[in-house]
């Protein structure tokens, strides 16, 4: 049978001496004191949300503030039993604090607690700041750690969109004596007969798992802990420019759309077998997409470096397999053209990379080359229909990379995390 309610929303209570927190067994609630905001399930017994008072915020260990932050749950709030609770007397009672805490172990799947062993730290503890002393710590952990040389691709920012990630050779942890706070720490690395010194948080390891774990989950305190946003976030020049990144990479990725769609479309209307090698190699590989999709697909999630499974990844998986399958039917079927123009543009690529020229990989240049050859093959069969396939598929590639656009935007937002890096 329940038990009726002993109190109504808007009454003063505080919690009973003895009284344990539901979610953390170390912290007592004793003297904690609020106002009752809402009326619960009845059954064994009523439950009350109650918010704390001024005091109690201000008082309540520093530690379960913390925990609550890492554990997405509400400090100012809490539901309690009506046994945990008593009236309130008229004056504030002081709060019971813990006398020993019991931290959760570390739980190495978790980026956050992977980056708290690197300073011994348990899960009690939020994240150090970026300072002189704390990236001497993690240089030191990094460097007990870390097995040279290390195979990485250097994404240089300062090269801007185009410039692809420039393959080096990471040769040691640059001493800690030279480093500056503003860089953090940095690399020697060596690319051909050049040596130079990069961030790390630019080097993206190849090869070796553990390392790239150790560089990935430095990258993710330096940039994405704990950095101090809230200066960018409330900078209307710094939201510009990220807008306008975003913005200026869909761009390019409608052109690659429109650029291969134009290559497809003139293909298929000039050479009549590109149709049935166009459909095998679309349902060939949208097949295995789907297979793999359906396993794998999913999206990422960065508080536990795991991929949760979805149907968007299922989809995307499958749609990405008809699309690939199928141009590379085209490709093969305007063999004449695709593969002298992807020769062709593989030694372009590699005279300007020898020059130190990254406009593009070598492996863009080539497939540049592969799609421009088919389309030149494709002209000298057939002028008039090859022009209007070219228009056609140029619409259908552009128009289909937005409408792609669109339903990766409605996914995340369904799907995907809430916000940012969190703990």
């Amino acid at each position: 049978m329940a038990a009726t309610p002993r109190f109504q929303i808007g009454d003063r209570v505080t919690v009973r001496r003895g009284t344990r927190d539901p979610d953390f067994a170390d912290i007592p609630l004793g003297g904690w004191t609020g106002t009752i905001r809402q009326l619960g399930g009845l059954d064994p017994e009523p439950h009350y949300l109650v918010a704390w008072n001024d005091y109690t915020l201000a008082n309540m260990h520093p530690v379960f503030r913390q925990r609550c932050l890492r554990d997405d749950l509400e400090a100012e709030t809490m539901w309690l039993r009506q046994g945990d609770l008593e009236p309130a007397p008229d004056q504030q009672p002081a709060l019971d604090q813990p006398e020993r805490l019991d931290p959760r172990p570390l739980q190495l799947a978790n980026p956050a607690d992977r980056i708290r062993s690197a300073f011994g730290l348990t899960t009690d503890d939020p994240l150090p700041p970026v300072d002189a002393a704390t990236l001497r710590q993690y240089h030191a952990f990094l460097t007990e750690r870390l097995a040279f040389p290390l195979q990485a691709d250097f994404l240089d920012e300062e090269a801007g969109f185009a410039s692809p990630p420039l393959p080096v050779q990471v040769l040691r942890l640059w001493p800690i004596e030279d480093v500056d706070p503003e860089q953090g720490l940095q690399a020697e690395v060596r690319e051909g007969q050049q040596v130079f010194v990069v961030p790390l948080d630019a080097l993206l390891v190849r090869g070796d798992a553990r390392a790239m774990t150790l560089v990935q989950d430095y990258t993710a305190w330096y940039v994405d802990w704990a950095a101090d946003r809230d200066e960018d976030e409330d900078d209307p020049e710094a939201q510009r420019l990220a807008t306008a990144s975003v913005l200026w990479s869909a761009v390019r990725m409608v052109v690659y759309g429109a650029g291969c769609g134009a290559c497809v479309g003139a293909v298929l209307t000039t050479i009549d077998q590109a149709r049935v090698a166009f459909a095998v190699g679309a349902f060939l590989l949208g097949a295995l997409g789907y297979l793999s999709g359906a396993k794998l697909g999913g999206v990422f999630d960065p508080i536990t470096g795991t991929i949760r499974r979805s149907i968007l990844g299922t989809f995307l998986a499958t749609l990405a397999g008809v699309v690939f399958g199928g141009v590379v039917g085209v490709l093969v079927v305007a063999a004449l053209g695709s593969i002298p123009g992807s020769i062709a543009f593989n030694l372009v690529g590699s005279a300007l990379h020898a020059l130190r020229v990254r406009v593009l990989s070598t492996l863009a240049w080539t497939v540049l080359g592969a799609f421009i050859g088919a389309l030149t093959y494709a002209l000298l069969l057939d002028q008039a229909a090859a022009i209007n396939g070219a228009f056609l598929g140029a619409a259908i590639g552009g128009g289909g990379v937005v409408v792609l656009l669109v339903a990766s935007l409605v996914g995340f937002a369904l799907f995907g995390p809430d916000d940012g890096p969190q703990e």
